[in-house]
Parts: C-alpha cells; sequence; structure tokens
C-alpha cells in the first residue's frame, strides 16, 4: 500500500523486491495481490506491463517488482532511481544487498517540489538466514545505539555542524521498528493458524507466532551464560600471555573476516577474550587492519594466522609476514587439521567449565551480541569465521606453541631477524626510531602516536 501512495504524481518510480520471482508470483504473493487491487483501474488507464513485471499507471509512474537470488542481481539496478523501494522478507536478504539499494533511492528536483519522499520500507519475521543484521539495526537496543553515534559522525563528515545535528535530524535518520504480530490482522482466522502454528517446532512457533526475535535454533557447542563478563579493571591485564588469531575471510562478501584477542592468566589458569574483531572489507583494507591491530596490542601479543591449505595460502601468510606485520612483533603460522567442530571442542569444553571469561569493557558492546550468537548456533550456523578465530587463539594458547616455531618480523636488540627480505617495507625496528626522528615516514609517526613501540 505504501508504495502506490504517490503514483498519481507525475514519474513517481517504486519497487518492491524478494529473494525470488516465484516468491513473488505464487500463491498469496505480491504480483497476484497486486492484480486484485489494481485490475479494476485498468479502464481508467492503469496497465500490467508482463514483460517488465511491472504496473504503469496515467501520471507515468511505475510500481514493479524485483528479486534478488544471487549476490549479483544487486547490480541489475545500477543506473536506476526509485522514490520508494520496499523489501517482503528482508532477513532472506544479506546485508550487502540492502544497502547497495539505498544508492538507487535517488529524486530529481520536480520531484522533491512535488513532495515526494524518498522512503525504504520493510517487512520481515524473526527467522531466516540473515535474521542476525536485522535484528541488530531495527531491534536490538544495545546496537541501536552504535547506529545513532554513526548518524551522528556521518553528518560531522558530511560538513554539518552541532547546531544543526538536532534530535529530530537523528530521529528521522534512526531504522523504525514498528512490531507486529498475526492476532493483530483482523482478516485472519487467528484459530486455525494457531493450530498450525502449534505443528511447529518451539524455535520456528515462537518466532512465527509470537514475534521473537532472540530466540535462536542453538547449536550444541557453546552457551553465552559459560563467559562471566569481568571487569576489564578486575583483569591482571598485564600478567596475561596474549595471542591475537586471525580468520581471514577471501572476499568481502559471505564470512567476516574475524580476529580474537585472548589471554592466558597462569596463576589463576584462566582464560580471558581480550577483543575481538570482525571485518568485511578488501583484502588491502584487512591488511591494514591487522597491521594497525598489531600497533594497538603491541609485540608482547602474538600474532596467529590460520594457513589455508594450497599456493594460496602459502602465498597470503608470506605476503603478511614481509609486508604488513610490524618489525619486532611475534608471528605463528597456524596449520590447522581436522574438521572445525572438532578444533572447536577444546574450547567448547573449557568454556562449559567456566574458565574462560570476557575481559568486560564498553567495547565489547561493538562484538558481544554478534559473537555470542555465532557461537551459540554453531555448527548449525550460517557462519563460522568467529568460531574459527576463538577457537584458534584458544588452541594457540593452550597448546604452549608460544616458545615454538616463531617467526620474528624486523630486528630489536633482542631478535634476530629470520632474513633480510622479512623486515617490513618502512624499515626494521631500529630503522623506524631513525624515520620518526627524522619525520620521514608517516607510518612510524602512526606507530609513535599510539605509544605502541617498547
Amino acid at each position: 500500500m505504501a508504495a502506490l501512495q504517490y503514483v498519481d504524481l507525475p514519474n513517481y518510480n517504486a519497487i518492491i523486491f524478494r529473494k525470488t520471482y516465484a516468491e513473488l508470483s505464487k500463491g498469496d504473493g505480491l504480483i497476484p495481490l497486486s492484480m486484485t487491487w489494481l485490475k479494476p483501474f485498468e479502464n481508467e488507464g492503469v496497465r500490467w506491463d508482463s514483460d517488465n513485471k511491472q504496473w504503469k499507471f496515467p501520471s507515468g509512474s511505475i510500481l514493479g517488482f524485483g528479486h534478488l537470488e544471487s549476490e549479483n542481481d544487486k547490480y541489475k539496478y545500477i543506473g536506476q532511481a526509485y522514490q520508494f523501494i520496499g523489501f517482503d522478507e528482508l532477513t532472506q536478504q544479506p546485508w550487502d544487498n540492502y544497502q547497495f539499494l539505498f544508492s538507487r533511492l535517488v529524486r530529481n528536483k520536480e520531484q522533491e517540489a512535488n513532495g515526494i519522499p524518498l522512503r525504504v520500507r520493510s517487512t520481515t519475521n524473526p527467522n531466516g538466514s540473515h535474521v542476525a543484521w536485522v535484528y541488530d539495526r531495527f531491534v536490538n537496543k544495545r546496537t541501536r545505539v552504535a547506529i545513532r553515534d554513526n548518524i551522528i559522525e556521518l553528518a560531522k563528515e558530511c560538513g554539518m555542524s552541532d547546531k544543526d545535528i538536532t534530535e529530530e535530524y537523528i530521529k528521522y535518520n534512526t531504522p523504525v521498528f514498528i512490531p507486529s504480530l498475526a492476532r493483530d490482522n483482523p482478516h485472519l482466522d487467528m484459530d486455525s493458524y494457531q493450530l498450525s502454528l502449534n505443528k511447529l517446532d518451539k524455535v520456528t512457533r515462537k518466532q512465527l507466532g509470537e514475534g521473537d526475535w532472540e530466540i535462536r535454533a542453538l547449536g550444541n557447542m557453546f552457551n553465552r551464560d559459560w563467559f562471566d563478563k569481568i571487569q576489564i579493571a578486575k583483569v591482571p591485564v598485564h600478567d596475561l600471555k596474549t595471542v591475537r588469531y586471525w580468520d581471514l575471510a577471501a572476499t568481502k562478501k559471505g564470512d567476516f573476516t574475524a580476529s580474537c584477542k585472548m589471554g592466558y592468566d597462569k596463576n589463576e589458569k584462566l582464560f580471558y577474550i581480550l577483543d575481538m574483531k570482525l571485518i568485511k572489507a578488501t583484502p588491502r583494507e584487512v591488511e591494514k587492519e591487522v597491521y594497525l591491530a598489531c600497533l594497538d596490542d603491541g609485540p608482547t601479543t602474538t600474532v596467529c594466522m590460520e594457513r589455508e591449505p594450497g599456493s594460496a595460502g602459502i602465498h597470503s601468510i608470506d605476503n603478511y609476514k614481509r609486508r604488513v606485520i610490524p618489525p619486532g612483533w611475534r608471528f605463528i603460522e597456524d596449520r590447522v587439521s581436522g574438521d572445525k567442530e572438532a578444533r572447536a571442542r577444546p574450547f567448547s569444553a573449557s568454556a562449559e567449565r567456566g574458565t574462560v571469561k570476557i575481559a568486560w569493557s564498553r567495547s565489547c558492546d561493538k562484538w558481544y551480541d554478534p559473537v555470542m550468537e555465532q557461537l551459540e548456533t554453531f555448527p548449525e550456523g550460517e557462519n563460522d569465521d568467529i568460531v574459527d578465530a576463538s577457537s584458534g587463539a584458544f588452541n594457540v594458547l593452550s597448546k604452549s606453541v608460544l616458545n615454538s616455531g616463531l617467526a620474528f618480523i624486523g630486528k630489536i636488540d633482542w631478535i634476530k631477524p629470520t632474513t633480510e627480505e622479512d623486515t617490513l617495507t618502512h624499515g626494521t625496528y631500529d630503522e623506524v626510531y631513525q624515520k620518526v626522528n627524522a619525520k620521514t615516514d608517516p607510518i612510524a609517526e602512526i606507530i609513535v602516536n599510539r605509544k605502541k613501540i617498547y
């Protein structure tokens, strides 16, 4: 209904998406529903274009239907301009599709003068393969705080003053969630629908019948209640043996590039999750994030990275050793064996015993929910990058391999470089200091500004 609101105005353009064309056209799909609504107006000039799957109106306006079945389908809409974009069953769509189509939300001066707004509207149930990002964007109160901060930060980047960034502006740009349940529909035979829901499993029944966004189909290996939150001030951070383990994604799509910084307290025999990073970026951008994480962690934290099988994995590890890991930092390439579940079992068992804690600080709000959701749904969930990074960090620490098999990159007075080729492009450890003093290397300046060279 919202998509039809401005079809009486010239050249208004609206489109509604589902994952597949079959979902649009079958049974009670949106196209048959539109036929019921709009065919009675054919005598008034409303026409169905079956080739392009769109309704055309006498004003020149269009209501179209599209599908986004593959990752590349969104690029079919490059060059199009829509004033209304709708998604039916949004949890079937990955974040990349949703985000990209905002670039197609465009109007001209005439449409602005006619009062046509730019709108994105979505409907969905709290289940589906991409429920996590939808929950975080629209429902999760903790992550919505970060959305507010991002709105303010982006406004400032665009040149807006603090005076212009009013509460009204922030509210207008904040995603809105309007909950509704089946019983809110007065036309639905609720008694028979409830009987149908009762035949489903508990998780799906609560999702569809009660609109429960919190419940998940859990795996059998992790529970968030096992991970006690210990305030960072009470954690002996400087006495921990620490590693940061990276699980690299092959592309920006699919899994995240994930890293887990974990520490071990040999006195209390406890493991602490100190930080998690979840990144979707190009290989070059990931290299930068790895490098900056090294600087933040300092050279006392060993850098670990899973080496994928084959020549591509060897090349990737070699690239990080030679060009990315800073001088003086210790590096382990982890040649894993066994399946993912087998590698995660030691971490799972230790967590269940209560020997894995979270060193809690405000920064944990950014990653806690997605990390715990993936752990709890493993191995049934869609992604496993976070599980790989955290179990990798745990296994490196618990196997006590920090004193063997290390590749030292660069040179300081107590480390002998492996070869001359292993030094970073901006020089060895000692040369970095010289460049800082001469102020000739911006990377060296970053190191000093972050105060992470010891």
